[in-house]
Parts: C-alpha cells; sequence; structure tokens
C-alpha cells in the first residue's frame, strides 16, 4: 500500500511576505521537495542532527524569494507529473 499522507510545506516569499501552504503526499515527495528546497536555500545540518524527523514540523518552512518561489513550483508539478522534464 503507497503512502499518501499529507505534509506540508510553509513557504514564505520575500519581499512581497505572501504565505503558501504546499502539499506533497508521501514520505517519498516530501524528502524529494525538502531536497529540493534545502538546495535551492542552501540549508544544511551538522551530521549529528542527521537523520532529520518526518515530518519536521518545526523545519517545514522557508524563505524564498520569487525567482525560487517559481523554480519550486516548476519543481512540484514535474514531481507530480504534470509538467515535462526541462531540457
Amino acid at each position: 500500500m503507497p503512502d499518501q499522507e499529507e505534509y506540508v510545506i510553509e513557504i514564505y516569499t520575500s519581499p512581497k511576505g505572501v504565505v503558501v501552504d504546499t502539499a506533497v503526499n508521501g514520505k517519498l515527495e516530501y524528502l524529494q521537495a525538502k531536497m529540493f528546497l534545502n538546495m535551492l536555500t542552501e540549508r544544511t545540518y551538522k551530521p549529528e542532527y542527521m537523520p532529520r524527523p518526518i515530518p519536521e514540523r518545526s523545519q517545514d518552512w522557508y524563505e524564498l524569494t520569487m525567482d525560487q518561489l517559481s523554480a519550486y513550483m516548476q519543481f512540484l508539478k514535474r514531481l507530480k507529473g504534470k509538467a515535462p522534464e526541462p531540457e
């Protein structure tokens, strides 16, 4: 039975101050989204703080620029199979 639990990641945008809740389904999508956002924002964790809990409510938010938000939205579309891979 596939994991279909919904996980919500909160996105704050600057400079506009918009808050967006993005939902992903299952641990795999959650981990992929977190990995993408961590790379996008250059968020890192020390080895002694690994592995991270799932979900990680205290860390399930990101502050993104409008360009980063656009990149993340494109990533989510690809993740959910609704957009073609970039060439």
